[in-house]
């Protein structure tokens, strides 16, 4: 392949850093020539420390207008006119857009370069289908979907989804004869992700962004009833705000999770490693996820994991092995599994022993990121 430029469509600087920056070095170490294309966040903190890190890592990036929850129609006919531009401007052999806006203008834009292949990187299917129920959320995802058919037309495509789930619903909801190539996630730095506490505290942790449907009411409401239980654990949410998305919890909820005693509230943490070394348990329960990386990066710092059987959650875990699954939804069984964890210690370390074990043979970003260069090496 002469032409090895690559874009990298991605929704935010923070999600690049934590999600791809692996990826883009090893596409580098390869002789391509990744470029990055950033859109806009709804947690500006975050952001700005993102754009100030990629700054000085001396990475490069395209900033663009996008909003990945905008809906407004005027709005994203100048974002994509916007893309195709800068899409010219390089002329990629590949680009390659990750989770639903930018899979959506990707994949528009990419109609307009016939020799340009489209990677199409699902990271999950987003909260629109997380069946939020509304009559807004209805017809965004009717939408997205004839989308999506459309961009399925194009020949030279190839699509990845991180669990079974996601592919097999791509493949019979939009009914693609494509092969969809499956990759667990992005890959964790199990070398950096490591436990250096030979005892951890006696602590919940709950690693993820504000949003309803990662669980964080779940978790708050589960929290309040083992706070009383167990009156000497800490129960600890690190999560940024992201007023932006549909799915973000009411203002007046973060401000009772900020003063709520039986929970302590960081809003935003670099040091989520401490985190985990501290935290004997972590509990997610998402309402469906691509790959949770916090659930990969805790269980290779060999915390015992409760988390949700929905697509993504269910892959991560070994269930009573490295982990226990709940159903979506149910707080009764969060207070049972995490109670059944801080009772039962010895059995709570014992799954953290297993999932560091098996990040290790599993989710390790030597392993993961082969398989992505593999399926660049594809493209002749």
């Amino acid at each position: 392949m002469s032409n090895k430029k690559i874009i990298l469509i991605i929704n935010s600087a923070s999600f690049f850093l934590s999600h791809r920056l692996n990826l883009f070095y090893a596409l580098k170490n390869n002789n391509y020539k990744p470029i990055l294309f950033i859109g806009s966040s709804g947690n500006e903190k975050i952001e700005n420390q993102a754009r100030l890190k990629l700054n000085k890592l001396n990475i490069n990036f395209v900033k663009l207008k996008f909003l990945s929850s905008s809906t407004n129609i005027f709005f994203e006919i100048s974002c994509l006119y916007e893309l195709i531009i800068n899409i010219k401007l390089i002329n990629p052999r590949i680009i390659y857009a990750v989770s639903n806006k930018p899979i959506l203008l990707g994949g528009i834009s990419s109609f307009f370069f016939k020799k340009t292949y489209l990677f199409i990187a699902f990271s999950g299917l987003g909260y629109i289908y997380t069946e939020i129920n509304s009559l807004k959320n209805f017809f965004i995802k009717k939408i997205f979907n004839i989308f999506l058919q459309i961009i399925f037309l194009k020949k030279n495509k190839i699509i990845i989804t991180q669990n079974i789930d996601d592919s097999n619903f791509i493949k019979n909801f939009y009914n693609t004869k494509n092969f969809i190539h499956i990759v667990k996630g992005s890959g964790i730095n199990t070398n950096y992700f490591k436990s250096e506490n030979v005892k951890k505290d006696k602590v919940v942790l709950f690693p993820g962004r504000l949003l309803i449907h990662k669980g964080i009411i779940d978790f708050i409401e589960a929290s309040k009833i083992l706070k009383l239980k167990f009156p000497e654990w800490k129960f600890v949410v690190i999560g940024g705000e992201y007023s932006d998305n549909p799915s973000s919890i009411r203002q007046n909820l973060i401000s009772d999770l900020k003063s709520n005693n039986s929970i302590e509230f960081i809003s935003y943490s670099e040091s989520i490693l401490e985190w985990y070394n501290k935290s004997m348990i972590v509990c997610l329960p998402s309402y469906r996820e691509g790959m949770p990386k916090s659930i990969l990066e805790a269980s290779s710092c060999k915390c015992a994991i409760v988390t949700t059987n929905v697509p993504g959650c269910k892959e991560a875990i070994i269930n009573n092995q490295t982990g226990l699954l709940v159903e979506k939804n149910d707080i009764d069984g969060i207070v049972d599994s995490v109670a059944y964890l801080i009772k039962n210690n010895e059995e709570c370390s014992r799954y953290g022993h297993n999932g560091r074990e098996y990040m290790l043979k599993e989710f390790d970003e030597k392993i993961i990121l082969s398989q992505f260069i593999n399926i660049f090496k594809m493209i002749n």
